[in-house]
């Protein structure tokens, strides 16, 4: 499966959630927006039998992001401002990060 291309430039700053890979020195190669990762926007029922949509306090769950494999890539970080409790604007964070490297174990054989 080939993964999306990232789309275009982001800024320092940005609100949301994103997944990104970056290099050895820290640079971004890649980025993925992941939208309402922690489910804090619902619909629910207006009185005039429409749809609103409300914010709520992010949900625990599970999710799944398609990253392309890239061989400079030796970290990948969950950044967002959606999983903050408070409801005061707040920069973007590192909720997550994960190692890319290759470890000997990743090497071995399962079979042997």
């Amino acid at each position: 499966m080939i993964a999306p291309p990232t789309p275009g430039a982001l800024p320092d700053n940005a609100d949301g959630t994103r997944i990104e890979l970056l290099d050895e020195q820290g640079r971004r190669l890649f980025h993925r927006i992941v939208h309402d990762a922690f489910s804090t926007v619902a619909d629910v029922p207006a009185r005039d039998g429409s749809l609103k949509a409300v914010t709520r306090r992010a949900q625990r769950g599970r999710f799944e992001v398609l990253l392309p494999l890239m061989d400079a890539a030796k970290e990948a970080r969950l950044i967002s401002t959606a999983a903050q409790d408070d409801t005061a604007r707040q920069p973007a964070q590192t909720l997550l990060t994960f190692d890319l490297e290759e470890t000997p174990a990743d090497d071995e054989d399962p079979q042997a």
